[in-house]
């Protein structure tokens, strides 16, 4: 359980409304600029993809939030993101470059 979890920004601030979740399926390249635990204790990560888009995800606790709570923003990152048997779009894969 992470209580004391706070809105952390690789930038300074905390304003991520234009970040968006993606719909794409695919592995992308991109560097970590923020994150957030929300009510239900999950994690909210923010990402600037190489392509110039600002992605917004999430990382579940039954994941183990992909240790993206313990990796450093700023940091590069490639991410895997698959469709569910709902048709919803999820992070499946972190890999630090």
């Amino acid at each position: 359980m992470m209580e004391d979890y706070k809105r952390e920004s690789f930038y300074g601030d905390d304003n991520f409304k234009d970040y968006e979740f993606i719909s794409d399926e695919g592995t992308f390249e991109c560097e970590y600029v923020g994150r957030w635990m929300n009510k239900d204790e999950n994690l909210v990560c923010c990402f600037d993809f190489d392509d110039g888009r600002k992605v917004r995800s999430m990382a579940w606790q039954n994941n183990g939030y992909y240790k993206l709570e313990q990796i450093p923003l700023g940091s590069r990152l490639r991410l895997e993101f698959k469709m569910s048997n709902t048709g919803k779009n999820y992070l499946r894969k972190v890999v630090i470059l």
